[in-house]
């Protein structure tokens, strides 16, 4: 496992630049490294891409058109009679036109212009505030330790994990639902005409009303069903897809196309909900990711063939010493901690 503990500040400037589209190819190349490198980076830029969303001005145009505007924001408020669109417009141009004859009685006829641009200004920010601030898109995002549940604007519920972010349009529109993952969540979808998809790195996964998980981190997208019946496929292969049913489990690595679905206990991949950790044939590097979400520790592994060891254990609610101790055990390795929350693992010397 890779040392995330890098100069942040340079990171942080690339993930601005990235986000604003000002980002050149080397920098690009160089960001997708460094979010490539822990979790933590790549929910770093998660937060910094939803604070620009939510930041991002739209552009004021130099004359507003106050009609417009308000016509606009009066259905969507179903104000529907003439007598209340005429009160607000002559509450606000009495001010204005009051204003500008004392500004006229002292002949300052630049003075005037700017106080009218100012009030034209005011206006129209008023009418568009609403635009200013407001986002079609939410996201909602979970730091190590953490996990959230999330109830979308038609009914369905979201499980999210440790170290995940969820973003998804509130509401969703007339013709579809359709989620983007980064982590991993359980998803409990009401069944419904439109059609609900998750959409990973690597991978589209659409229901109409079931329950299934959704595991996708480091450019692998691996699918659970619960009940009910998916269909999970490549965003790039363009004749990967299979349809999983309930028991079922189907997994696609970067590029691939999907792998023949398999049955599994979705209960032990389900453990996360409750609590549990459960590894099956899992490789040591994705296991300490986990454990680094769970306890919210760094570890890391000094040994990179150590690292592609497979391991099945089941922890339930364990300190992290023991968990450390029985993962050590079985690969005869050892584990020591640098500082609190700084872990290293090695194997045993010869």
């Amino acid at each position: 496992m890779m040392n995330d503990l890098l100069p942040k500040g340079k990171y942080h400037k690339l993930c601005v630049r990235a986000v604003s589209g000002e980002i050149t190819s080397k920098e690009k190349e160089e960001l997708e490294g460094w979010l490539r490198i822990s979790p933590r980076n790549r929910l770093t830029y998660d937060q910094i891409e939803e604070t620009w969303e939510k930041m991002k001005p739209l552009p004021l145009p130099l004359t507003p058109d106050v009609r417009g505007e308000w016509l606009e924001l009066k259905k969507s408020l179903g104000i529907n009679t003439q007598a209340a669109e005429k009160k607000v417009f002559v509450s606000v141009f009495k001010n204005v036109f009051a204003s500008l004859s004392d500004l006229l009685r002292i002949r300052y006829r630049a003075a005037v212009f700017s106080f009218a641009t100012i009030l034209i200004l005011i206006v129209g920010f008023l009418i568009m505030k609403e635009r200013l601030f407001w986002s079609p898109f939410r996201q909602i995002v979970t730091l190590n330790k953490q996990t959230s549940q999330i109830t979308l604007s038609d009914g369905s519920v979201v499980h999210l994990n440790s170290g995940s972010s969820l973003r998804f349009r509130k509401p969703f529109s007339d013709t579809q639902r359709e989620v983007t993952l980064r982590g991993e969540a359980f998803f409990e979808v009401i069944r419904d005409k439109r059609p609900f998809r998750v959409i990973s790195e690597n991978a589209r996964t659409t229901v109409l009303g079931t329950k299934f998980n959704v595991w996708a981190r480091n450019e692998q997208t691996r699918v659970v069903v619960r009940e009910g019946s998916v269909r999970f496929e490549s965003v790039t292969a363009g004749d990967g897809n299979v349809v999983l049913s309930q028991g079922q489990m189907s997994q696609i690595m970067g590029n691939q196309s999907p792998q023949a679905p398999r049955s599994i206990d979705t209960e032990r991949f389900l453990g996360w909900m409750e609590g549990r950790l459960i590894f099956e044939r899992t490789p040591l590097t994705e296991i300490l990711d986990e454990l680094e979400r769970y306890y919210d520790v760094f570890i890391e592994s000094a040994d990179s063939e150590l690292g592609q060891e497979a391991l099945t254990a089941t922890f339930d609610h364990l300190p992290l010493e023991t968990v450390l101790s029985s993962i050590c055990l079985t690969l005869g390795a050892q584990h020591r901690f640098e500082d609190e929350k700084h872990i290293i693992i090695s194997r045993n010397p010869s």
